[in-house]
């Protein structure tokens, strides 16, 4: 009796372990612990451990994973409550094995074979597979049925052994054979590398996980080694859910750094990290973090040098919304100005639109951005296009009179773009708003920034500050307070 309750409350425990990461993981990025040795990461595996069969045919994952195990399950728990020759740690040994196996049975039923892993452990480059703690009750009785065989097998050879016992020994071993024989296969993860790759199956509704080495990773697709069998998978961008690098531990401080708002140490990691790295893909991502920084410095020469750097290295680069285009009006150094009025003449459409952006509100050189700007509205490339008409509005903010039809035009060019392209948008659209006296949409439109914006921090600070402004306007102090309170707290640079 003890034991079936034991059953039934690790049964219980690992289905709130598993409602606990789809309720806090879901939707995170794969987070680290102890210096990466400890990983928590989401995903659903509709195959294996290690997602082996995983885009196997319905039919058959579902005799494998369900009808298989669910035979295997059966046995255990007959001979576990019938058997009465098996030894205190052999019963719990088996009652663990069953616990994990009914675990992972019941997500198999209840989720249309979908299993949820979400632990990750790993010691420089070797790293386990994404498992559950229903993979670590099984592995756990394994090894303590291991133990048992062991001592068994011991005190057999002190003691002679009735006919009787022989035959339950070797049941037991038998049984403890298959067992080991079964799950090792079945969750063993014979995969050494380091980085890990979370994508959606193109035949399941489930995700697959993978180790191995990331290759190459742009917009259009993800190129990913997995070593055992050495092979190579391309895979969509948009089939990717989520990945965990290995970057070296200058790039990882530079990480950190950045996302402390510690600009000037982070720049000093990058330039690090990036003398370290010999992947491409890896030096790309170490631009893009330096681009990031230089932007948040209010550094735009650099800024614009490292991007147009980066875009000519990688047209495909997935870090194209780091494109250094103002959103106000900024005053210009002498420097940026003879930039901006010499990439107007530029045949590159993108040079064009950052310079066009840098003087589109000048009093002195409005007017010839504005020319450049409507001729680029018939540009072939879509994103050039659409950030074109959104510098147009500062042209409107600055020469015409806005209406409510003006903004309503705005929020529908605004759907054109992907989101991580609207916070500067999405600014200038608060200001359209604030500039007719419509103080709630404009505060609304600026808290977009505030929730969403984690690059441009200059901008989502300046935006959180005009909402609490307005807010403040209409009445609504404590949240004015509030805002203001956070402005301080998440957009203020530390150096």
């Amino acid at each position: 009796m003890r034991l079936l309750f034991g059953v039934i409350m690790l049964v219980i425990v690992d289905q709130i372990s598993k409602i606990w990461a789809r309720f806090l993981l879901l939707e995170s990025p794969p987070i680290s612990y102890l210096s990466d040795t400890f990983r928590l990461v989401y995903a659903e595996n509709t195959g294996a451990f290690l997602s082996l069969g995983a885009e196997a045919p319905m039919y058959i994952r579902f005799a494998v994973m369900v009808g298989l195990n669910s035979v295997m399950l059966i046995g255990i728990g007959v001979y576990l409550f019938k058997a009465r020759k098996i030894s205190p740690l052999e019963q719990m040994a088996f009652a663990l094995v069953l616990a994990g196996g009914l675990g992972n049975l019941l997500d198999r039923i209840f989720r249309q074979g979908i299993v949820i892993d979400f632990l990750n452990l790993g010691i420089g480059s070797v790293r386990t597979g994404i498992f559950n703690l229903a993979d670590v009750m099984i592995s756990v009785g394994i090894l303590m049925l291991g133990w048992a065989w062991c001592m068994g097998r011991t005190d057999l050879k002190l003691k002679s052994s009735a006919t009787e016992k022989n035959g339950e020994s070797i049941a037991t071993k038998v049984i403890s054979g298959l067992i080991v024989g079964i799950t090792t296969l079945y969750f063993a993860d014979p995969c050494n590398a380091a980085e890990t790759i979370i994508y959606k199956t193109s035949r399941t509704s489930g995700q697959v996980v993978l180790n191995g080495q990331i290759i190459e990773y742009n917009r259009r697709e993800l190129i990913f080694r997995v070593q055992f069998p050495d092979t190579v998978r391309r895979l969509s961008a948009d089939n990717i859910v989520a990945y965990a690098p290995e970057r070296n531990q200058a790039h990882q401080q530079a990480v950190q750094a950045l996302k402390d708002l510690q600009y000037n140490e982070a720049l000093s990691k990058f330039a690090s990290a990036q003398s370290q790295e010999t992947r491409p893909w890896l030096q790309r991502e170490i631009q893009a973090g330096q681009i990031e920084v230089l932007i948040n410095q209010q550094n735009w020469l650099e800024a614009v040098e490292k991007y147009l750097t980066l875009i000519n290295s990688d047209p495909l680069t997935r870090h194209q919304e780091l494109i250094p285009l103002h959103w106000s009006d900024e005053k210009l150094t002498n420097e940026e100005k003879i930039w901006a009025l010499g990439a107007l003449q530029s045949n590159k459409a993108i040079e064009r639109l950052i310079g066009t952006s840098w003087l589109v509100e000048s009093t002195e050189y409005g007017t010839r951005a504005e020319s450049m700007l409507r001729e680029m509205m018939t540009n072939p490339d879509p994103l050039i296009r659409h950030l074109t008409k959104t510098q147009i509005w500062r042209r409107e903010l600055v020469t015409d009179t806005i209406t409510d039809g003006d903004l309503e035009r705005w929020e529908r060019q605004l759907l054109d773009l992907q989101e991580e392209y609207r916070s500067g948008p999405m600014f200038v659209l608060g200001l359209g708003y604030e500039r007719i006296v419509q103080k709630e949409l404009a505060a609304a439109r600026f808290l977009w920034l505030t929730m969403m914006d984690t690059k441009n921090i200059p901008l989502a600070r300046d935006a959180t500050l005009r909402a609490a402004d307005l807010l403040e306007e209409v009445g609504q102090i404590s949240q004015s307070v509030q805002l203001r309170a956070e402005a301080e707290a998440r957009f203020t640079p530390a150096d």
